[in-house]
């Protein structure tokens, strides 16, 4: 059974059409629609409006939209470098919130990457305390650590993350192998 046969059924007879986010586990193989309690629905709906309103202007304003631009990160500082094609550049302070397959719509929290990942503790700080949030509140959203999401349910989670850090942007960016990792910037600081 590959990937994409294992999120697309479970047990039942119900499978994940693309819709809404589900939970996987995938040592069990099993797949469950999680319905968020509605305090944690307002803040995804929230994080809508912002993505819808707001992230726009702020990619516009910060140059992330802009063809032609290049990004990098800088795991053991935290930072995150943005040159614009007119050789602008900023930094700001980023941390690493999840990986995304479009392909599969497997989300994965950061703080449930592989050991073998070496990803810093301190890039995952913020979705861990979202982590601590959800247990605090019995929010499976945020405690389970692998779920099924679409591109609109991705940005979403992101933003909703990213905006209970103090975060201003999410950003999502290919990184390989189909993955996409989702980060939450922090205000931008022009250099140049």
């Amino acid at each position: 059974m590959n990937e994409q046969d294992r999120h697309s059924s479970k047990p039942g007879g119900n499978a994940y059409s693309g819709e809404g986010i589900w939970s996987y586990c995938p040592i069990r193989q099993q797949l469950r629609e999680l319905a968020p309690a509605p305090a944690l629905a307002a803040r995804l709906q929230r994080a809508e409006d912002f993505c819808r309103d707001r992230l726009p202007d702020l990619f516009e304003h910060t140059g992330l939209s802009a063809p032609g631009g290049s990004w990098q990160v800088f795991p053991d500082r935290q930072l995150f470098k943005l040159t614009t094609a007119s050789g602008r550049s900023w930094y700001a302070r980023y941390a690493l919130l999840a990986s995304w397959r479009a392909e599969s719509h497997s989300w994965l929290w950061s703080w449930a990457f592989p050991p073998e990942w070496n990803t810093p503790a301190e890039l995952v700080s913020v979705a861990r305390r979202m982590r601590l949030t959800g247990d605090r509140k019995g929010w499976d959203l945020l405690t389970e650590p692998s779920l099924l999401a679409n591109q609109d349910e991705a940005w979403r989670l992101g933003a909703m993350t990213a905006r209970g850090a103090g975060m201003p942007l999410v950003y999502c960016a290919q990184v390989g192998g189909g993955m996409t990792h989702v980060y939450a910037i922090d205000t931008p600081s022009w250099v140049s």
